[in-house]
C-alpha cells in the first residue's frame, strides 16, 4: 500500500495512466472505478433497481484486491426496463452505437458492463450455472450489494469451464479467493454440482504443492 503522503510525489513521477497510479488509487478505493460504482449503486437505489457487483470489483471486495478497470453490475431482469428507461441517457451512454450491455459512466468515462439475471458467464451458451437473481444472491457490503462468494466462485468456475483457453484469470482469480479466504474443500458442499469437483480438484492441487514446497 502506498502512504497518501507519498502518493502525490509517486504521481508526479509517472504519467496518469501508469499502473503503480491506478493500483494505489484502486487499493484506496479512489479514482474511476469506485466513483463509478458509487454514483450507479447510489441511483440503482434511488430508483429501486435490484442490482449486484459483480466481477473484478467483486473479488476485490471479497478479498482479493486485484485492480480492475470496468464495473460489472448484475440487474434483475424486471428491472431492466426501469434501467434503460432511467439511467441510460442520463447517467450512462452506450459504449458503442447500438450497444445494450456495454456502457460508459457520463461523469467519469469508466466502462460498464451490465448483464442480466439468467445469462450465462464465459460463452454465453446454456449450461447449469446462470446469473442468478440479484435479490437473493448478493450481501449488504459498505453500502452496496454485492455477489456472494458462493455465487462468484460458481459463476467464475463456469465461465472457466465454458472457455478455459481465455478465461484462466477466472479460474486464477478463484485460486487467490480460497487462499484470502482461507477456504478448504468442506466449502464445495455449499456450491452447484456442476462446478463442485472442479472446486475440489483445484484444492487437492494446492494442497498437494503445499506440501511438496514444504
Amino acid at each position: 500500500m502506498i502512504f497518501p503522503r507519498y502518493f502525490r510525489l509517486i504521481q508526479s513521477w509517472f504519467p496518469s495512466n501508469n499502473w503503480l497510479v491506478k493500483l494505489s488509487l484502486f487499493h484506496d478505493k479512489r479514482g474511476p472505478v469506485w466513483a463509478t460504482l458509487k454514483i450507479l449503486t447510489d441511483t440503482l437505489k434511488r430508483h429501486n433497481i435490484n442490482y449486484a457487483v459483480v466481477g473484478g470489483v467483486a473479488v476485490h471486495i471479497h478479498g482479493y484486491e486485484r485492480l480492475t478497470n470496468d464495473c460489472d453490475i448484475l440487474l434483475a431482469k424486471a428491472d431492466v426496463k426501469c434501467f434503460e428507461e432511467n439511467i441510460v441517457g442520463t447517467y450512462v451512454k452506450p459504449k458503442f452505437k447500438g450497444a445494450k450491455r456495454k456502457f460508459v459512466c457520463n461523469e467519469t468515462k469508466c466502462p460498464i458492463d451490465i448483464i442480466i439475471e439468467g445469462e450465462y458467464p464465459g460463452k454465453g451458451e446454456e449450461v447449469p450455472v446462470a446469473f442468478p437473481s440479484p435479490r437473493t444472491s448478493s450481501q449488504l457490503i459498505d453500502g452496496m450489494w454485492v455477489i456472494t462468494l458462493v455465487k462468484l466462485i460458481e459463476l467464475k468456475l463456469s465461465s472457466y469451464k465454458s472457455l478455459p483457453g481465455h478465461r484462466v484469470k477466472d479460474k486464477a482469480d478463484v485460486v487467490e479467493l480460497i487462499v484470502a479466504n482461507n477456504l478448504k474443500k468442506p466449502f464445495a458442499d455449499l456450491l452447484h454440482p456442476y462446478v463442485r469437483s472442479d472446486y475440489k480438484d483445484i484444492i487437492d492441487l494446492m494442497e498437494k504443492e503445499k506440501l511438496e514446497i514444504k
